[in-house]
């Protein structure tokens, strides 16, 4: 409640942005955000573009004008991106995933970028735990690419709780997934032992017993 107020006495326009963004197999769907920008920013867009500090396919202005004081705390605690938890309800995006993209950016996709739409779009991801500020786009797929090949249950959880927007232990190093492990092979059954051969019973001791003694007694 205290973010919707200070969103609305800093500027005139809405509580909630709706972005209308590719999800998963390109299908847009409007992600949810705190408003963080002047209400007037997407037809502010064109005249910033060659001001683009960003290569690749994104952009990005370390000093955006459109951006609200509010927006910049906001933004710098990683609060805007609440209200995409609706949209995890709604079976739209996933808690971990490829951080979905605006059209702008989508629409100067190469065509290899575009595997990362195959699953649903995150509100976290390695982009978040792998100095998102510093990555080339390029490196940054691969990022996405690299979590799709190595995803587990185990990893999801590593990165939700490492995210550097409310990491517990304050780290904020690369996450490597590990790789998988490779199947191991079958052992082979041990060879069953063959029964020993019964051997010739032993023949029992002949028991000999002392010979009898007679004695003839002859009387005259």
């Amino acid at each position: 409640l205290a973010m919707a107020v200070a969103i609305r006495v800093s500027s005139p326009g809405p509580v909630i942005y709706r972005s209308r963004r590719p999800g998963v197999g390109g299908v847009p769907f409007d992600c949810l955000k705190f408003r963080t920008m002047y209400a007037d920013a997407d037809r502010r867009q064109s005249e910033l573009e060659e001001l683009n500090e960003a290569g690749g396919a994104i952009f990005k202005m370390r000093n955006d004008p459109r951006v609200t004081p509010v927006g910049k705390l906001l933004r710098r605690l990683s609060l805007d991106e609440l209200p995409q938890l609706l949209n995890v309800l709604r079976g739209e995006m996933s808690l971990v995933g490829p951080r979905p993209l605006p059209q702008r950016d989508y629409d100067r996709l190469e065509e290899w970028h575009k595997k990362r739409y195959l699953v649903l779009p995150g509100v976290t991801g390695l982009w978040q735990l792998s100095g998102r500020s510093d990555l080339e786009f390029d490196d940054m797929v691969r990022l996405d690419f690299l979590y799709l090949e190595r995803w587990s249950v185990s990893l999801d959880l590593q990165i939700l709780v490492k995210d550097d927007r409310g990491a517990p232990d304050g780290s904020n190093e690369p996450l490597v997934p590990p790789e998988p492990e490779e199947p191991r092979e079958p052992e082979e059954p041990a060879e069953p032992q063959q029964p020993e051969a019964p051997g010739r019973p032993e023949e029992p001791e002949e028991q000999t017993t002392p010979p009898k003694v007679i004695v003839v007694v002859v009387e005259d």
